[in-house]
Formats: C-alpha cells, sequence, structure tokens
C-alpha cells in the first residue's frame, strides 16, 4: 500500500501548533516565576521598609523610658502591622524581651528564632526562619535613643502563605492569557496554512520541486541567454547560455542588474512597460542582440525578460552570406573585365601588334602580383591580408587608389582578435570607398599604414573625400546616426567599428581635414580581453 505524503498545509498546521504550545508553555512558566521572584522581592523591601520607620517613630523611643514600654509599643505596633498588611511587628529590648506581638500571650517572653543576633549588634538584614507563627521572611533593624544607644530592636515579618496567596490570586489571569493566546494562535494557523496553499496554487513541494527542476533543464538547453528582473531591478534568474556569453561565474541571483550589466536597458521596460526588440548593444564587451519584454501579472509590471543572442554568431552568419554575395560579385565583375581584357587582346593580336599585346599582358599581371607579393610579404594574418586585397581590387575598379605605406606590417595574430580587425578595416575602407564614389573629387585616394610597435598595433587610414563637418565627430559613432540619405540599415558601421576597438582595449581618433583620418591603436596581446571567443 502506497502512503501519501503528508500536505504542506498539515505539515504548516502541525509545526505552527508546536511552537505555539512551545512557547505559550515557556512564556507561561518564566512569567509564573518572575511573578513569584517579584513578590517575595517586593515583600523584602516593604518589610525592612516598614521596620525602619517603625524604629524611627519617636514613641517606640519614647516608650522605652516608661517601666511597662508594652503598654504603649503593643497598640501602636498591631496598627502598622494591620495598616500594613504584615504578619507581624514585634518590638524587643536589648534582652530579646518582647514588647509587641500579633498573640499577646507572647509579650514579655524571650524572641524565638535565633537569628536576631546580629541586630542586637546595630546590624540591620533580612532573614527567612521557622518563628511561632509559620516560615516567614522578617527584616531586623536597631532602635536608638536620642543618645545614639541602642535601646531595641523592630522586626517585621511576612508570611510566605501570605506571598503565595498573592502570586494565586494573579496566577488565573495569566492561565486565562495563555489560553487565549493558544487559541489566536490555533486560528492564526489555520489560515495562514490556507492561505500558503492557496498562493502556491494547491500544489505540494514535491510538485513545485519538479517544475522548478524542469524549468532549469528547459531554461539550459536554450541557446540563446534569458535573463529576468524583478520590481527591484534584482536578478531572479538567469541560465547558463547568458552567463557564457557575459563571463559570468556562480549564479548572481537577487543581485542588482546593475552590478553586473550596468549598460543594459532592462530596468527601463520595467519602468515604462514598453517592449525593445532587435537591439544590438555591447554588454560587457560583448555585441548581443537583445529581446527586452516586462514581465505582467494580474495587469501590474512585475519585471522584465530579456534575451541575448552573441552577435558575434549571427555576424559570422552574415559575414558568410555577405562574402559568398562579394564572392559572386567579384566573380562577375572579373569575368566582364577579363572579357573586355581578352577583346583588347584579340584585336591586338589581329592587328599583328605583337609587342604592345605582350606589354599589355606583363602591365596587367604585375599590377595585381605586385600588390599580391606587397600583403604576402608584409601582412602575416592572412584575414587582413584577404580583406585588403579585396578592397584594393575593388577600389581599382571604382577608379580610386588605394596606397598602402611601404613600410606597413602586420603580425600574426589569433583568429579571434583577426576578425574584429577585419571588421574595423571592413567597415571603414568601405565608408571611405562609398564617400568618394559619391565625390567630386578628380584624384580620389585612399592611404592605409598597419604597423607594428614594441606593445601595440597602430592603424592609419585616410582619404580625400568630402569628409563630414569638425562638430559632427562626436556623433558618427552614435548607434544609429547617419549622414547618408536611406535610413534602412544604416548608422551601424562606425558603431561597429567603435565597438571592435572597445573589445580589443584600444583607442580610436578621428581628424577631419581635408577628408577624413582614423587613427587606432590597440595592445597586441589580447589575452586577457573578455568577449573575444
Amino acid at each position: 500500500m502506497k502512503l501519501h505524503p503528508v500536505s504542506l498545509s498539515k505539515r504548516i498546521f502541525i509545526l505552527l501548533i508546536l511552537i505555539i504550545l512551545l512557547s505559550v508553555g515557556v512564556e507561561t512558566f518564566f512569567v509564573t516565576q518572575h511573578i513569584q521572584n517579584y513578590a517575595i522581592e517586593g515583600g523584602r523591601k516593604k518589610i525592612l521598609d516598614i521596620a525602619e520607620k517603625t524604629a524611627s517613630d519617636p514613641r517606640i523611643v519614647e516608650a522605652f523610658r516608661r517601666s511597662d514600654p508594652s503598654q504603649m509599643i503593643q497598640p501602636i505596633a498591631e496598627t502598622i502591622r494591620v495598616t500594613t498588611g504584615t504578619s507581624y511587628v514585634v518590638v524587643m529590648n536589648m534582652d530579646t524581651i518582647r514588647y509587641s506581638h500579633p498573640e499577646p500571650d507572647l509579650i514579655g517572653k524571650h524572641f524565638a528564632g535565633g537569628d536576631e543576633k546580629e541586630s542586637l549588634k546595630g546590624q540591620t538584614f533580612i532573614s527567612q526562619v521557622q518563628g511561632p507563627l509559620g516560615v516567614s521572611q522578617r527584616a531586623f533593624v536597631p532602635i536608638f535613643n536620642e543618645d545614639r544607644r541602642q535601646v531595641g530592636v523592630v522586626t517585621v515579618g511576612l508570611m510566605l502563605t501570605e506571598i503565595r496567596k498573592q502570586q494565586q490570586e494573579i496566577l488565573p489571569m495569566i492561565y486565562l492569557v495563555a489560553v487565549v493566546s493558544m487559541l489566536i494562535g490555533l486560528g492564526g494557523a489555520v489560515l495562514l496554512s490556507r492561505n500558503i496553499k492557496k498562493s502556491i496554487f494547491g500544489l505540494e513541494p514535491y510538485q513545485i520541486a519538479s517544475l522548478l527542476e524542469e524549468r532549469n533543464v528547459i531554461l539550459s538547453s536554450i541557446r540563446e541567454g534569458v535573463l529576468a528582473i524583478d520590481r527591484e531591478n534584482r536578478i531572479i534568474m538567469i541560465n547558463d547560455a547568458a552567463k557564457r556569453i557575459f563571463n559570468l561565474q556562480g549564479l548572481p541571483v537577487n543581485q542588482l542588474i546593475s552590478d553586473i550589466l550596468p549598460d543594459d536597458r532592462l530596468p527601463l521596460v520595467v519602468q515604462t512597460g514598453h517592449p525593445i526588440f532587435d537591439e544590438e548593444q555591447v554588454l560587457k564587451n560583448t555585441v548581443v542582440l537583445i529581446n527586452r519584454v516586462p514581465l505582467v501579472s494580474q495587469e501590474k509590471i512585475i519585471g522584465a525578460v530579456a534575451t541575448f543572442r552573441d552577435m558575434s554568431e549571427i555576424r559570422r552568419l552574415a559575414e558568410e552570406l555577405t562574402e559568398v554575395k562579394k564572392y559572386i560579385d567579384a566573380l562577375r565583375e572579373q569575368h566582364h573585365e577579363h572579357l573586355n581584357k581578352l577583346h583588347i587582346l584579340s584585336g591586338l593580336l589581329q592587328l599583328k601588334e605583337y609587342k604592345e599585346a605582350i606589354r599589355f599582358i606583363v602591365q596587367t599581371v604585375s599590377q595585381k602580383q605586385k600588390i599580391s607579393d606587397f600583403l604576402r610579404a608584409r601582412i602575416k594574418s592572412p584575414l587582413v591580408s584577404g580583406l585588403l586585397f579585396s578592397k584594393v581590387d575593388e577600389a581599382h575598379r571604382l577608379g580610386i587608389a588605394v596606397v598602402i605605406a611601404p613600410e606597413s606590417s602586420f603580425p600574426t595574430i589569433p583568429d579571434q582578435m583577426a576578425v574584429s580587425v577585419v571588421t574595423i578595416l571592413g567597415n571603414i575602407l568601405g565608408n571611405a570607398i562609398e564617400s568618394l564614389v559619391n565625390s567630386q573629387q578628380k584624384d580620389k585616394r585612399i592611404s592605409l599604414l598597419l604597423a607594428e610597435r614594441d606593445d601595440h598595433i597602430e592603424i592609419i587610414i585616410r582619404d580625400n573625400g568630402d569628409g563630414f563637418p569638425e562638430g559632427l565627430k562626436a556623433k558618427v559613432f552614435e548607434r544609429g546616426y547617419t549622414t547618408k540619405n536611406s535610413l534602412k540599415n544604416m548608422g551601424m558601421g562606425l558603431y561597429i567599428v567603435k565597438s571592435e576597438v572597445e573589445r580589443l582595449k584600444g583607442v580610436i581618433r578621428i581628424s577631419c581635414e581635408n577628408g577624413v583620418e582614423f587613427s587606432i591603436r590597440f595592445p597586441r596581446q589580447q589575452t586577457d580581453v573578455i568577449g573575444l571567443r
């Protein structure tokens, strides 16, 4: 027979009842003890105060001068006893002969107890002993005459039975409060257990654990990074892909998102409630494509969730498609160019201009061979060399001269760095070519310098196009800013360039005198650059 686990509501109810019973029981015990100790301590102070006042009463001192002091002291002592509610007020002389007592038959007899000796020496104290009336607390105070000579002792007693009687009068109220507290706690336990059950949609802990485990497995299997925050901008969920994209170690749950991704706009989505789709942004030196959507529950915004995709993956696919298209276009153009050259060569041969044909062939071959040999010798990175060869050829076909400084050189670098350098060179050279194509400049020229220094690499690209006003220097690197007429897919080239330079921990400067010049520097060693994968 399969045993079903005890439901969560029952477990909470039982636990709360046990806690309430234990806490109320302990509280009642300590309150009772405190009241008992308080009553005893209060009785001690009370009898000592009464004894001191009685010992200093002038009538008591005067009575010691009479031949029969008890006639005067007994009425005074009994009045004090009845008024103060004490058990007895006994006045005795230095021979311990009683002058007062609640039982008149004991007047004139010696004081019993044996604890009065110190008081006969002028000491004030309190003791607890067995007397004729039972166990009592009694205070001893010496009586001094006008000459400061001790003539007797006052002892005031309070029976422990009286103290316990006072305590018994209070205990029913304490027990009543304890019972009421337990009943209130019982009602609260019932309401709490039902409310908790309702708030978790009637699910049991093992069901919640199963759902949570399934959610984690699903999130970890998603290639896109997923990150969610609450209304206080604290991270409530992040999957493995997001940690991998942003190089996060551990589980940064309950941390402010600004501590991990200070530039992210997810808090803005929480404030406005407006989603943001397909935004490209640099976060932690990583270019990502982000979709941000508010989390809404019962028509209230309770947070926001963002999905991240590393742009390097998207860009790699896009670049592959772009390169294929470029290759096709380049092959088509070269096909036409070679056909034209073959037609020229065919004409020269038919005209029997053999020397001119040979000169034409040598000139055509040597021009590309020269740039190919230079790039192969001076530019050690195949990716960078291939891009430069492609751009030089493209510019040549458009009537633009690309002059690479003879002292240029570029070292062998990791493929990760090379991809970033190619992105930087490709965008800047592409912009320069496009600018010169649309320019009225007659001698269209692009100058390029690549130099490897001791600890850094320097790239300088300059064109003699129309450029742009000096005042726009601060805006050209902004995302979406463009000076072109078409708004589609514009304003991203220089933004990406700046992002890639920052990823390489480099700096970029721009000059707008007689064209545009870009100067870029970045460290040669990039092993510590986050985001290069």
